[in-house]
């Protein structure tokens, strides 16, 4: 009985592969080798384990085995360029973060003939978002890359401004929506005892990360596109403009800096931001919904039993604001799968890409395992406590790579994931509201640059940016006068600012024309 049990399930076996080749066109099994940065939850099996269920199930439906070349995401960018320099022995598919170089040597495929024969997915999609397309077209109008779509991520997920409900109503002020409005509670939070100990050990607004001279949202309110575009944006008539040497920008640098002096936006470290998030000595801060959530909680198990972050409109200023800047429709090519010139496997390359955004490819990948991550109720997935309420204090994304989910690759992020999350989450909720009504897409969009174009933003392009970004730190800080910002605007367009604007005009203007705007 056994012999025949195991040769029932040889044949079973031997069914599921016949039927996975036959559905992928092959007459045999494939394998492709991916160089890709690793698992990014570290607690999880590598994708190179075999022990990944996602994988697993796509290697079934597809007949196509994977060999992952995995690198941490610190180590990425320097490893793919020593891959890619070396030109030998390269794998069939890459995640390059800085794909121009590669594209002048002819290292990278043309996946136009590819998509149009094994790609129906990938077709259609580009068929719908022709952004999507426009970013991963190069100046020969050809497709070089597939992407990450964080477009319905985008939807419900965003950096935002959080602020204390429960001080808001201790010091008597009503909501901020403007920078006017940001200024008073601030400067009450810092100055009316909040927290109600009789100590002055209250700071009103923290730095998001070390090195960041202001919020996000703060740069957005005075017109600069500080995160996505790094300071370029187009106008309403189409014109790419530099945000920072805009009077616009002197007006955010003089209240960023009215901000420090009076100890009301302070640079700290992570360990004191973590301590004073959950101590009941911050008022408001800017960060990512999911994390805010649990903050929330902290904060009412440690030192505030009624305390509570709550997310903000996004404020405006006199010359304008009033949304939050989220990625663009991509998450750019180091998220985005290249498909090298020299793979003898490149049908095979496309076709696995194209499974990524299956219907099957979408559960696998934003979802997981059925049973394990998911289950179906009324034809719908519906996460599990394994994700919403992991016991080993997971958040949702890292429960989900545990089984291989929401990685590495090129997927689709589905909305409903993001919604279902936050709706676990009372903390969380209110910011799906937030995020819908204020956050969008920088105006200036990812786009594949010309050799030439290579040339003229790495010098003089990458020398403003480091100025710039030097001479901001010093006018917030107050280590430059803000009466010097003239002649900084004057020093600025002297670098060569001109050919970088012409550059990135040309660029926008080849994003249109593909997206038929």
């Amino acid at each position: 009985m056994r012999s025949k049990y195991k040769g029932a399930l040889l044949i079973a076996g031997v069914l599921m592969v016949a039927t996975a080749l036959s559905a992928f066109g092959q007459s045999s099994p494939v394998t492709l080798t991916y160089l890709i940065q690793e698992n990014l939850n570290t607690s999880a099996p590598t994708y190179g384990s075999g022990q990944l269920k996602v994988l697993q199930a796509m290697e079934k439906a597809t007949g196509i085995h994977i060999n992952f070349e995995t690198v941490i995401t610190d180590d990425f960018e320097t490893v793919v360029q020593t891959r890619l320099a070396a030109g030998t022995s390269l794998p069939d598919i890459v995640n390059i973060p800085n794909p121009i170089p590669y594209l002048r040597q002819n290292l990278i495929a043309p996946l136009d003939e590819l998509i149009a024969q094994y790609g129906p997915e990938i077709k259609k999609m580009f068929a719908d978002e022709p952004a999507l397309k426009a970013s991963s077209t190069g100046t020969d109008g050809k497709i070089y890359c597939i992407p990450t779509i964080g477009e319905g991520r985008n939807a419900v997920h965003a950096k935002i401004l959080w602020v204390r409900e429960d001080w808001l109503q201790k010091v008597g002020l009503k909501m901020p929506t403007t920078m006017d409005e940001w200024y008073a509670v601030l400067k009450a939070f810092a100055t009316k005892d909040p927290n109600g100990n009789g100590k002055a050990d209250e700071v009103a607004m923290v730095s998001p990360t070390d090195t960041e001279y202001g919020p996000r949202a703060f740069a957005s309110a005075f017109n600069i596109n500080k995160q996505y575009g790094l300071g370029y944006s187009v106008d309403k008539s189409g014109k790419v403009v530099f945000d920072y040497i805009k009077p616009d920008a002197k007006e955010y640098f003089t209240f960023m800096n009215k901000l420090i002096n009076e100890k009301l936006y302070v640079m700290v470290n992570g360990n004191e931001r973590s301590l004073r998030l959950s101590n009941d000595t911050l008022g408001s801060i800017e960060g990512w919904p999911d994390v805010m959530g649990g903050q929330t909680k902290l904060l009412r198990n440690s030192a505030a039993p009624n305390g509570r972050y709550v997310p903000a409109p996004a404020p405006t200023s006199k010359v304008g604001g009033g949304y939050y800047l989220n990625p663009g429709p991509t998450y750019g090519y180091d998220a985005s799968a290249f498909i090298m010139q020299s793979s003898k496997n490149k049908a095979a390359a496309i076709k696995w890409l194209n499974f990524q955004f299956t219907p099957q490819g979408d559960l696998l990948n934003n979802y997981g395992i059925e049973g394990t991550t998911y289950t179906m109720k009324n034809g719908k997935p519906v996460l599990l406590d394994f994700v919403l309420n992991n016991p080993n204090g997971m958040g949702p994304d890292e429960a989900l790579q545990m089984v291989g989910g929401k990685p590495n690759w090129p997927i689709r992020n589905i909305e409903d994931f993001d919604v279902q999350v936050k709706m676990a989450d009372q903390f969380v909720m209110p910011s799906i509201a937030i995020v819908k009504q204020f956050a969008r897409a920088p105006s200036f969009p990812d786009v594949m640059a010309s050799a030439s174009e290579v040339d003229i933003l790495k010098s003089p392009g990458s020398d403003i940016d480091t100025y710039v970004s030097e001479n901001v730190a010093k006018f917030i800080l107050g280590q430059r006068p803000l009466s010097e910002f003239d002649k900084f605007v004057t020093e600025v367009k002297g670098m060569g600012l001109d050919k970088v604007l012409a550059v990135k005009q040309a660029q926008y203007d080849r994003y249109r024309k593909v997206v038929g705007k």
